[in-house]
């Protein structure tokens, strides 16, 4: 690249990280704040080294604007506008190698994307792994790593019982969470695997078998630490199940790892390459029939560099002038806060009382929410609603816990969700169009019926996604709000779903009114 092309980049470099600096405070936090990634530290330094290694290459790539990466990287940017401002950050932080990519393509040319390929894709891994993934794959490695570590105890002579993710010794018991599903193994190891093959191995099919064998290693070794974990329970109690034991033995459970993806790549070395080789020498007949070749001074430089890419380069600046506008200004809309907090809100709601269920602080945060409220509420006939709010005073928080819904909490909870569907309300709100995702989950027999759904001050919806595109929306338009979510639980008696179903309607609709008098009473806007 020539040195007008090296400014350009680095320029759009500083643009990128202006425009998206919550988003990477956000990930440096979580880096410091959380063990299981402070190994995002070394990513960015091995990606940068991976651009030293190809210094040479990279400067002499030709260079040129490419209007087909322009559709992809616009749509990977409003795709960020939607995260920040509708403050789903889980989303906006896969989407960064995605835009350095096309950016790249976009800015400089296929050439120089494809050699800027490895070291951009390699930034992936420092990105904490969004929730959605903890709920797709985090949950089915749960079960998986209780059934190994189930099989290693066992082999110990230990009698186990398994439960889902639960492991019952009998003495005590060990839950296999979210921290030790095997996705804190996997995607550091998956690194690990891109460095080595990247060091170690140099034909295609080698490189893609060892960074890919660093999926069932993960599977299989965080296995073995469930195991190991519950053998020394059976020895020393659940004190070996937390504190220094724990963390200790997960960084030398990932030292084996690393041993058997060494041992993978011993291995690998003895078998053939799968590709032909080139045989150099020329027969004799060959040599007689070449004829030479008259080659100029000017075919022997290098090609003339394009660097014709002012259009896409300009380009480029206005999207991010746009997209830092966005970002920056909802630092700018105050907290919209409670007086007394919604801890203060009214144990009274028409003919129901209420009793307060105290909420740990640290479950609050845990479930997405600033702060929260929760009591169980009964009528004069004995029927039973139990309610929990969570209020944010500022949707645009960097944290990539937003609202918890049952759909994920109460799975983990050993719940089991028999009916999920969309529920229509009898009684007319203030959001003519208040719909509530409606749950029946079962749990050792008792059922309850679930609805749930999320307001800010003027839009409402049952569902998590459109509520944060409510949340864009606002920030787009000015339009300073809160965001709260609201469940509400109520048992279903012999079966009789459409009872319990009339319940929630008539609390909702009384609720609803007791809601909009405390916000209106209640709610104030704290200037900076």
């Amino acid at each position: 690249m020539a040195g007008r092309t090296l400014i350009q980049a680095l320029f759009l470099l500083v643009l990128f990280i202006i425009c998206f600096w919550g988003t990477f405070w956000g990930i440096v936090n979580t880096w410091i704040t959380n063990d299981d990634y402070s190994y995002g530290f070394l990513i960015p330094l091995i990606s940068a080294y991976f651009i030293w290694e190809d210094r040479k290459k990279i400067r002499d790539v030709k260079v040129s604007q490419d209007f087909r990466a322009f559709p992809f990287l616009a749509l990977f940017m409003l795709f960020s506008v939607y995260g920040i401002l509708g403050s789903s950050y889980s989303a906006v932080r896969p989407s960064i190698p995605f835009i350095l990519f096309f950016l790249t393509m976009f800015c400089f040319g296929k050439y120089a994307a494809r050699l800027m390929a490895l070291p951009i894709g390699f930034l992936v891994f420092m990105v904490p792994i969004p929730v959605v993934m903890n709920r797709y794959v985090g949950e089915p490695l749960k079960i998986v790593s209780s059934k190994l570590g189930t099989i290693v105890i066992r082999v110990c002579g230990i009698s186990v019982h398994t439960s889902g993710n639960f492991i019952d010794l009998g003495f005590t018991q060990l839950q296999v969470v979210d921290a030790c599903s095997g996705l804190r193994f996997l995607f550091p190891l998956m690194a690990l695997g891109v460095v080595y093959a990247y060091f170690f191995e140099r034909v295609t099919w080698k490189r893609v078998v060892s960074v890919l064998a660093t999926l069932p290693i993960a599977v299989m070794v965080n296995g073995l630490r469930v195991g190991i974990t519950g053998i020394l329970s059976s020895k020393w109690g659940s004190r070996a199940a937390e504190g220094f034991f724990h963390a200790f033995e997960g960084w030398a459970l990932f030292m084996v790892a690393f041993a058997f993806l060494f041992g993978l790549g011993r291995i690998l070395k003895y078998l053939p390459d799968g590709e032909r080789q080139k045989n150099t020498s020329l027969s004799e007949e060959e040599a007689t029939t070449m004829k030479p070749v008259k080659v100029s001074n000017q075919q022997c430089e290098n090609p003339p560099l394009v660097t014709k890419n002012r259009t896409a380069f300009v380009l480029s600046i206005i999207l991010f002038a746009g997209i830092g506008a966005l970002s920056w200004s909802t630092s700018a809309l105050p907290p919209v806060q409670i007086r007394g907090g919604i801890e203060s809100f009214p144990l009274e709601i028409g003919d129901w009382r209420g009793d307060r269920i105290y909420v740990s602080n640290e479950i609050v945060i845990a479930s997405g929410a600033e702060e929260s409220f929760n009591a169980t509420y009964h009528n004069e006939y004995g029927e039973r609603v139990e309610l929990y709010l969570g209020y944010r005073s500022t949707p645009f928080l960097e944290d990539e816990n937003f609202f918890h819904t049952p759909i994920a909490c109460f799975p983990a909870s050993g719940w089991k969700i028999l009916k999920k569907n969309t529920y229509t309300f009898e009684h007319k709100f203030n959001f003519l169009d208040l719909k509530a995702t409606e749950m029946v989950a079962e749990k050792m027999g008792i059922k309850n019926l679930v609805f749930f759904w999320f307001q800010t001050n003027k839009k409402a919806t049952h569902d998590k996604n459109k509520n944060r595109l409510h949340l864009a929306l606002h920030a787009i338009k000015r339009e300073n709000t809160h965001d709260l979510f609201v469940r509400l639980i109520t048992p279903i008696i012999s079966g009789k779903t459409q009872e319990a179903e009339q319940r929630l309607d008539e609390f909702a609709f009384q609720f609803n009114n007791v809601l909009n008098t405390f916000l209106r009473e209640h709610q104030f806007t704290k200037k900076p």
